[in-house]
Formats: structure tokens, C-alpha cells, sequence
């Protein structure tokens, strides 16, 4: 195609892209899912870069247009990226003039583009170097090409065993540990990343990179059994379903790839979402949904990531010692006996921190316990409430000798916190809209508590002296 015509196309390209965005973001409804506004953007860049593709006279090539990252997943915002892989079978200059003229077309369309040309030794190459590569790598899709130079390259990726899934999971884990820290260790942070920040968007895909990983398909199409339960990958596609909502609201909102919910953005959402001044301010009732599904998405995230260290790591325990009957210490983790724990004995719900409170060897709760306490806090009623052994059980845990407040936090993640202390379910997630608290209610109830008991220990004797 001539200078001119292929001009006038992008330009058509162009002016067809920004309608297909602004009926998109006029189909936006908070209440209904976004994913198919995600695919219809997906579709319409396709299509776009597809005619470009073959415009620029590379469609008989022995070259391959990739669709990556979240374009690869199928996954358009309104602001977002379009990263594509341009791969060749091999090195080959002569199609450099045509890729040339290609690339700088992309960025005509107004599109923000992040793209690459490389071969599949050197992307197989990449890959064994650098997990990022290897993870956008799991994610793609051909747009246009030969589909034999595609098929190469997943099948070698998975023939030369790049990246183990032991190895993987261990890299990935890092990785987020790292990312938590930059974007603080709690996803309770008043102006929290919808994207990066704990319990977000980011959270969700590392599980499912994993899983992608090691059973070679996605998430949401893994049978559901001892890895992952139907109620927790229903809790991780509700969070993600809302999280996709918030964040599309953004992106529509800014005009931009905004994935900071700040202040000057909380009450603009707030009132999209259909929330009122009534009782409270509608953009503290709006946070508060968002942060109980931010804790909703952490909670089953560290699950199971718990669960695929067991599984991809295929540790061996180098010790086992019982508790009573029912419970025991497998290494670090206290693990139920028996799976009847709680519903034979519902009070082993609040004993089952009274324990660990009392042995400074209990690090972390079993992952299979885990799913069977938050599987069972529903037996805490009023019945339960009121029985005196468990009223003396909390007690116990309030005196607990070692790290009461955390056992404290453990009991507000698994749901049992707020069952057993209605009135503390009432202040989970809620923030107060204003410059000087930078927590949730919930968050800093517990700072304060830690605080506390400091005051009572010897070893902040210096930092908190006693008036005498």
C-alpha cells in the first residue's frame, strides 16, 4: 500500500478506535460486569492492528503479530497499554523496512504502545533470564501470521522447562513480597493502587500465573477440589469483577492509565456507584465495599499461596509433634487433626488462637485448618457468644503471652473477629474521609491495641517509661 493510502487508513483506524471508546464508556454501568467492555476494546484494536498489519504489506511474511500482557489476556482498559510481540522465526532483515513503517503506524492510532521484534531463540532466551519475560510470555495470543512460527514457540517454551513451576512460584513470590512493601504492606492504605497495592488486581494475576504455570490453563478453568475450593475461586472473580469495575471508572474518569483511587477521585466514584449521605458519608460507605473486597481477595491470595508451597515446593515436614486431639504442630504450622475441628467442638474456633498465642514455636496456621476455620465461623452465634467456656477462651487470647495482637489480626482475616464481636464487623473497612487518619477504623484499632500492651512489656521500658 502507498504512503497515501495507508494514511488515510490509519487515520479511518483511528477515528473508528476513539468511537468504539466513547460507546464503551457510555455502556459503563458500576452494577454489571465490565468484562465484555474489556473484550469489545480488545476486538476493536484487533481489528485495527490486524488491517494495519497486512496495510503495510506483511501478511505473506514469515512473520507473526502477538497480542501480550493484558491485551494478550483479552483485557483492554481505557487507558492501558497495548503491548504486542512482533516474532519472527528467525532473524530477517529484509522485513525491517515494512516492521518499520508497521510500528510507527501503531502510534498514529493513538494508541500507547510497548512492543518488540524478536526472534523465538531469542525470546526462549529472554525467557530463561528474566521472569517478566516469561510471564507475559504465558499470555498471548496470535493476532495475525503464520500460526506454525506461534505454536513453536509455546511448545518449545514448555519443552525446554524454562522457569519449573517450583522455580516460578518461588520468583513470583518475591516479586510480590517486593511490590507490598512499595505500596505498603496492607491494601488499607487510604488511597490505595487498585492495580499493585495488597488485594488488588496484581494479587489475583500472580495466582493465576502460577497456576497457569504449573496445570497450563487459567484460573478460573481449573477444576475445583483440594487446591482450590468453588468458594474461593468465587471470591477471587467476584474481587476481580469489582476491582476490573473500579479500575475501568478511573481510567474513564482521568482520561489516563489511573490506577490510584485518591481522594479527589473516591467521592466522584462514590456517587457513580449509586451511594448517599445517609448515616455516613457515601464515599466512606463506598471504600469501606471497596476495602472488604480488597480483604476478601488478599485473604484468599495468601491462602493459596500457602497451598501452592506445599503443592510446587512439595516440602517435606521435619517434624510433627501433637497438641491434643485435636490439633498438631507440623513444623511451624498448627494443623487440625481431624476435619470434624470446629463443628464437633465450635469452641476450638477461639482455642485454636489461644494455643497459638501460647507457644512461641506456632509461626503460621496449616492452610487446609485455614480453609476449615473460615469454613466454620458461621457457628459463631449468639449461643456461642454467650457460652461462658468461650467468653473465657477470648479472655484467654487477650492475655495471650506472645504476640496477642497478631493473633488478634489472624482472627479479623479469618472471619472469626468479626463474628464472635458483631460491633468490630461493623468497623472493617471503614475509613473516615478527611487528611488525618491514615488507616481504616479497623486498622488502626489494632494499632492502637499493639501500642498497648507495649506499654505493659519491659523491653519498650525506654521508649514508653512509666511515670512512677
Amino acid at each position: 500500500m502507498n504512503s497515501k493510502a495507508l494514511t488515510t487508513l490509519v487515520s479511518q483506524l483511528r477515528r473508528d478506535l476513539s468511537d468504539t471508546a466513547d460507546v464503551i464508556g457510555q455502556q459503563f454501568d458500576p452494577s454489571a460486569p465490565v468484562t465484555p467492555l474489556l473484550e469489545q476494546r480488545c476486538s476493536a484494536v484487533d481489528k485495527a492492528l490486524t488491517q494495519l498489519w497486512h496495510a503495510c504489506d506483511l501478511g505473506e511474511t514469515n512473520t507473526a503479530l502477538i497480542a501480550v500482557g493484558g491485551y494478550g489476556r483479552g483485557e483492554l482498559f481505557p487507558s492501558s497499554d497495548v503491548d504486542v510481540l512482533i516474532l519472527l522465526r528467525q532473524p530477517d532483515s529484509s522485513v525491517d523496512a515494512q516492521l518499520s513503517v508497521f510500528v510507527s503506524s501503531l502510534w498514529d492510532l493513538g494508541l500507547k504502545i510497548g512492543h518488540s521484534v524478536r526472534s523465538v531463540d531469542e525470546c526462549l532466551a529472554l525467557a530463561a533470564d528474566d521472569i517478566t519475560v516469561m510471564t507475559t510470555l504465558l499470555e498471548t495470543r496470535l493476532l495475525t501470521g503464520p500460526a506454525t512460527i506461534y505454536d513453536t514457540l509455546l511448545s518449545e517454551l514448555h519443552k525446554r522447562d524454562i522457569w519449573k513451576s517450583g522455580a516460578f512460584y518461588t520468583a513470583k513470590l518475591e516479586e510480590q513480597t517486593q511490590r507490598h512493601e512499595k505500596y505498603g504492606l496492607t491494601g488499607y492504605s487510604l488511597e490505595p493502587n487498585v492495580k499493585s497495592s495488597p488485594g488488588g488486581l496484581r494479587d489475583i494475576q500472580v495466582i493465576g500465573w502460577i497456576a497457569k504455570r504449573h496445570f497450563g490453563t487459567a484460573l478460573e478453568q481449573l477444576p475445583t477440589g483440594e487446591f482450590l475450593t468453588e468458594q474461593e475461586l468465587d471470591l477471587l472473580m467476584s474481587g476481580q469483577d469489582y476491582l476490573s469495575r473500579v479500575r475501568f471508572a478511573l481510567h474513564h474518569l482521568t482520561g489516563r492509565d489511573e490506577d490510584r483511587l485518591l481522594f479527589e477521585h473516591q467521592q466522584t466514584l462514590a456517587r457513580r456507584w449509586g451511594f448517599e449521605d445517609e448515616g455516613k458519608l457515601a464515599v466512606e460507605q463506598f471504600m469501606q465495599a471497596y476495602f472488604r473486597n480488597v480483604q476478601a481477595v488478599s485473604h484468599v491470595s495468601a491462602l493459596l499461596i500457602d497451598i501452592y508451597q506445599k503443592t510446587l515446593l512439595q516440602t517435606q515436614a521435619s517434624s510433627s509433634t501433637v497438641i491434643d486431639e485435636d490439633f498438631e504442630l507440623i513444623d511451624d504450622r498448627i494443623s487440625a487433626r481431624h476435619a470434624a475441628v470446629f463443628t464437633q467442638n465450635p469452641s476450638n474456633l477461639l482455642r485454636l488462637f489461644v494455643i497459638i498465642g501460647r507457644d512461641k514455636r506456632i509461626k503460621r496456621i496449616d492452610p487446609q485448618t485455614t480453609r476449615l476455620l473460615r469454613a466454620s465461623a458461621d457457628l459463631i452465634d449468639e449461643t456461642f457468644r454467650d457460652d461462658p467456656i468461650n467468653r473465657r477462651l477470648f479472655r484467654d487470647v487477650l492475655s495471650s503471652p506472645f504476640s496477642m495482637t497478631k493473633q488478634l489480626r489472624r482472627m479479623l482475616r479469618h472471619g472469626v473477629l468479626g463474628r464472635y464481636l458483631p460491633e468490630f464487623e461493623n468497623i472493617v473497612g471503614q475509613m473516615q474521609f478527611d487528611m488525618f487518619h491514615t488507616y481504616t477504623v479497623d486498622a488502626h484499632t489494632m494499632q492502637v491495641i499493639a501500642n498497648s500492651r507495649r506499654f505493659l512489656r519491659a523491653d519498650y521500658t525506654d521508649r514508653f517509661p512509666v511515670t512512677t
